[in-house]
């Protein structure tokens, strides 16, 4: 798999189009549709970091150094585990959440800890 069909399939599992990841990145669109169709040979160091981190993998996975194809299929899977058993919002929160870092990831759990002590907040477990 080339890089630029790595990107595209990483763009479309997030459910982004290629303006939206443009944007996220401060590029435009045909920028990303070169990189998706091998048009563009050199990409900025901070631009391919940058694009990693939003499509949640190591710049030398974008940049198909490892054998990504394999890790992508386990992502490809637990995705469609968690929506399957918690739904859409669950598998959404997932794919944003792995895009942080893991101070903001640790945030995140604080604040979600914070809400389920609230009854408000919480659902109810049920037996059974």
């Amino acid at each position: 798999m080339t890089m630029g069909e790595y990107i595209k399939q990483l763009r479309t599992s997030h459910g982004f189009s290629q303006e939206e990841l443009g944007k996220m990145v401060g590029v435009n669109r045909a920028a990303v549709n070169k990189w998706e169709c091998g048009r563009v040979e050199n990409i900025k160091r901070s631009t391919i970091e940058q694009l990693a981190k939003i499509l949640g993998v190591s710049p030398a996975d974008l940049m198909c150094w490892n054998d990504d194809s394999a890790t992508f299929s386990k992502q490809s899977a637990i995705y469609d585990d968690v929506k399957e058993v918690f739904g859409d919002p669950a598998c959404e929160m997932l794919k944003k959440f792995s895009r942080l870092d893991s101070v903001d990831q640790g945030k995140i759990i604080e604040r979600t800890d914070m809400l389920l002590e609230n009854e408000k907040y919480s659902v109810k477990e049920s037996c059974g």
